[in-house]
């Protein structure tokens, strides 16, 4: 039965609409066909026929009326962010036929043509009929007019936040590309950031606010709206990498709407500049004051520093945190080697007292490594990318030598100091090294090798820590000689003693070697012995030298088995000579205080 009546309304309204179809060649429509379609609700079939109706027809009050509601029906349709204007034309008219409608009702209107008011009827309470008042037709469009004002300053005030928040968002995301573009990396930012860059960053972060601030407000204006098929969530985003987070934008009409959150980065940035780049600045010139200030003590008040100290600094850490190759680093590490050999030739002042040429040798090759190690620094610094480090470290540079330039002169002085130095160090070494293979006994150099030139005075047979021992040629006679070795190369004691000149030659001097004892650094035995045999047997020269009387005694005679070893025995004041033959068989020698041959 319902599905007949269904039927029937849908067929009949498919009808007026032919009819109606037909008026609109020429045929004038009736009001009475056209109020089927609007009581219907059929408002777009029925607005083009009511307008071709309302200009033929300026005095029905209804169909202003029902002109107005169409009008009222498309605002509520229309999108509020993507057809405003649209929706505000919509509400003029709607308004605008809703007072022409006004003047035109009154109760002989409403009475006579109750039918076209059909929406307001209505039991009366009082005498229980139902009918249609004058009244709550006035009170439904003055009721609907209100609320057309109230939607479109809903409206105006709802579009003019969210673009502001779309355009605030915008200025935002541009603010931050900006600071990519300017900045390789975040601690590129870090380290070359100033007054302009906080200023930046604050600009960023109060325009992201007030972006999320008229975002909230347009939220509280759309709740108010009813429904208008928009929900934005904002759903704020960490940047957690500076160079690839934060430089898309957003779809401000998407549910789901994912935004950089500028400001809360901003902020983080603002603090980590303000609470430890900006000190760590003032500590690298602290710093750098401090090396300059040890440097000058060093120069003037001949003071050693414990450079360690310096090199185990905190803020060589701190400086790798923000660059992995801080140029701070390089200088004062550059700075910190030269105070290290500074510190370094005053310790070698102290030594000059001693004399100690071998003491001298450790010294000047340590030198030379710190040398080495302040050119290898130098070298690192001067061949920075100077262009780059000028950027990072500007206030560092300004504060500490005003300009870049300064400072790269500094590093080129100090590498050509270094070079200086280890050729000076380098001729100072070879100096010393040669000093050490010579004793010196006034205007005597006595050699400390056994390879001598032919031409040489000197052929020593003996070479020890502390004396050397050997023959010279006098008067075409071979003459021993015997030198203490200090470590300043000087000697302290010499003695020449007589070599048997029979069976020891100079003819056979290549075949002549040496053996000598120390003996409480007072007395000395010195042997020699040829190993050219005479009549089967080893011929020997033997002198006992002290300080006190030079040659004590001298003695010569020949041994079966060649010399090996001397030994003393304090208690007999006797000497004992090792000797060992080819096979291996070994005979002791004995030689009393007197230098008598005991066995």
């Amino acid at each position: 039965m319902f599905l007949t009546k269904m039927i029937r309304k849908v067929a009949f309204l498919f009808s007026l609409v032919l009819v109606f179809t037909g008026a609109a060649y020429g045929q004038k429509v009736k009001y009475k066909d056209l109020l089927v379609l609007l009581n219907a609700k059929q408002y777009d079939q029925a607005k083009p026929f009511l307008k071709k109706y309302l200009a033929d027809n300026d005095d029905n009050a209804s169909a202003y009326l029902f002109m107005g509601i169409i009008y009222h029906e498309e605002v509520l349709k229309n999108d509020v962010l993507k057809q405003p204007d649209k929706m505000f034309s919509n509400v003029d008219s709607a308004i605008f036929f809703y007072n022409k409608c006004l003047p035109k009702l009154t109760e002989k209107e409403v009475k006579k043509n109750d039918d076209n008011y059909l929406m307001y009827t209505r039991r009366d309470l009082r005498t229980g009929e139902f009918g249609v008042k004058l009244s709550d037709i006035q009170l439904d469009i003055e009721t609907r007019t209100k609320s057309l004002y109230e939607r479109r300053d809903h409206v105006k005030s709802l579009t003019k936040l969210f673009k502001e928040s779309e355009k605030l968002y915008g200025r935002s995301n541009t603010l931050y590309k900006s600071l990519q573009s300017k900045f390789q990396n975040q601690k590129d930012l870090y380290l070359q950031s100033d007054d302009s860059v906080i200023s930046q960053l604050n600009r960023l972060a109060s325009t992201f606010d007030s972006s999320q601030l008229a975002f909230r407000n347009y939220k509280t204006t759309l709740e108010g709206l009813g429904k208008t098929g928009y929900n934005q969530i904002a759903n704020l985003q960490e940047i957690n990498n500076f160079k690839s987070d934060g430089s898309l934008p957003s779809d401000f009409m998407s549910d789901d709407l994912k935004l950089w959150d500028y400001a809360a980065w901003a902020n983080k940035t603002i603090k980590t500049i303000k609470v430890e780049v900006y000190p760590l600045r003032k500590e690298l010139v602290s710093f750098d004051l401090e090396i300059n200030k040890l440097q000058e003590k060093v120069k003037k008040d001949s003071l050693i520093v414990n450079t360690g100290e310096l090199l185990n600094k905190p803020i060589f850490a701190e400086l790798k945190k923000w660059d992995a190759d801080p140029m701070p680093t390089s200088l004062f590490q550059m700075k910190i080697a030269e105070l290290a050999y500074a510190s370094d030739l005053v310790a070698e002042s102290s030594l000059k007292g001693v004399g100690d040429i071998s003491k001298k040798i450790v010294l000047i090759k340590h030198q030379q490594r710190l040398l080495s190690n302040l050119d290898s620094l130098t070298h690192a610094l001067v061949n920075r990318d100077w262009e780059k480090d000028g950027i990072n470290y500007k206030n560092f540079i300004t504060s500490a030598y005003g300009t870049t330039s300064v400072l790269r002169n500094l590093a080129e002085a100090t590498q050509e100091f270094a070079k200086r130095e280890m050729v000076v160090k380098k001729k100072k070494l070879d100096d010393n090294v040669r000093l050490l293979k010579w004793v010196i006994f006034d205007s005597d150099s006595i050699p400390l090798f056994k390879d001598v030139p032919d031409s040489s005075r000197f052929k020593p047979l003996v070479i020890t820590e502390h004396h050397t021992a050997g023959v010279t040629l006098v008067d075409s006679l071979l003459v021993g000689y015997f030198y203490t070795v200090t470590p300043s190369r000087t000697a302290d004691l010499k003695v020449n003693f007589p070599v048997d000149s029979i069976s020891i030659t100079q003819r056979d001097l290549p075949l002549i070697k040496g053996l000598s004892l120390d003996v409480t650094n007072q007395s000395y035995f010195v042997l020699f012995y040829s190993e050219s045999k005479l009549e089967g047997k080893i011929p020997i020269s033997l002198v006992k030298l002290s300080r006190v009387a030079g040659v004590e005694w001298f003695a010569s005679f020949s041994t079966e088995f060649t010399p090996v070893e001397l030994k003393f025995t304090s208690t007999t004041n006797e000497l004992s000579i090792k000797t060992t033959g080819y096979g291996g068989d070994s005979k002791m020698v004995v030689i009393d205080k007197t230098g008598k041959r005991q066995q």
